[in-house]
């Protein structure tokens, strides 16, 4: 079908998914996907992304101000700032084990695998995407075959289907709020038990720790680069030497300080 890519967007507060399949990776393709979400769910505050040229570039920065969205970029090589990224692994897995029951063509298979994803529980919020976002659970087949024996039962009038709804809302509101709190409690309590807080000023070299390489003597650190601007407790906007993008933003997880070798003058 000549489709390549995935624009993947979830929702933080209802884990609600987005996936729009693109036969180019470009600030064209991007636009039309986020517009063509946005016309069906409404235009959100604020947007966060990766450092990904084309979320970067002028035009998907232009149409995203003109929208009064706000954009937020995660820190480069930590996908713990951003919840899509996690998201990824679940979202392949399904994929995959959909394409190779029923079809080499993935992206026939993309609508079936977010139906599904759209359904499950989520370990976070203990609902289901769909009920957070529509007030209800999504009419499966196994619905359908349970009301065919059972039979659906009398169908609510408007406005006692209406005030059903704000009141499931408003309960699963408190219950999500509770267990996001919870889950994010325990995260805390088991990241911090290695973590070590590192601070970093303004004018500061630091070194960077390298991607992942196939050769394990490869230098695991680069650098040095200079420290422009504190972002937040843990991300820095970096100033790079010899890159295309010369100012990047990092976590400080992925930052150690520089230490300038003493040059040695020997006596005769």
């Amino acid at each position: 079908s000549g489709y390549r890519y995935i624009l993947t967007m979830i929702c933080p507060a209802t884990k609600f998914p987005e996936a729009v399949p693109l036969k180019e990776l470009n600030s064209v393709g991007i636009v039309d996907g986020l517009l063509s979400v946005f016309s069906r769910v409404g235009f959100p505050a604020e947007l966060q992304s990766d450092q990904g040229s084309v979320f970067t570039s002028a035009l998907t920065t232009t149409f995203l101000q003109k929208c009064g969205i706000r954009i937020v970029h995660s820190s480069v090589r930590h996908p713990q700032s951003n919840s899509v990224e996690a998201w990824h692994s679940v979202l392949k897995r399904v994929l995959r084990a959909l394409c190779y029951e029923h079809s080499r063509d993935w992206e026939a298979c993309l609508p079936a695998t977010m139906f599904a994803l759209r359904s499950v529980p989520h370990e976070t919020t203990g609902f289901s995407p769909a009920e957070l976002v529509y007030g209800r659970s999504l009419r499966s087949p196994l619905r359908m075959l349970r009301e065919a024996w059972e039979g659906r039962g009398e169908d609510p009038t408007v406005v006692e289907y209406v005030l059903g709804l704000l009141e499931r809302l408003q309960c699963c509101r408190g219950l999500v709020e509770r267990s996001m709190q919870a889950a994010q409690t325990r995260a805390k309590l088991y990241y911090d038990r290695t973590a070590r807080q590192r601070t970093f000023s303004a004018g500061d070299k630091v070194m960077l720790l390298a991607a992942s390489k196939k050769n394990k003597l490869d230098v695991q650190w680069e650098g040095p680069a200079e420290v422009l601007e504190k972002l937040s407790d843990t991300n820095y906007a970096l100033k790079m030497q010899g890159k295309r993008k010369e100012v990047r933003i990092y976590h400080s997880n992925l930052m150690k300080p520089y230490h300038e070798r003493q040059a040695v003058v020997r006596s005769r």
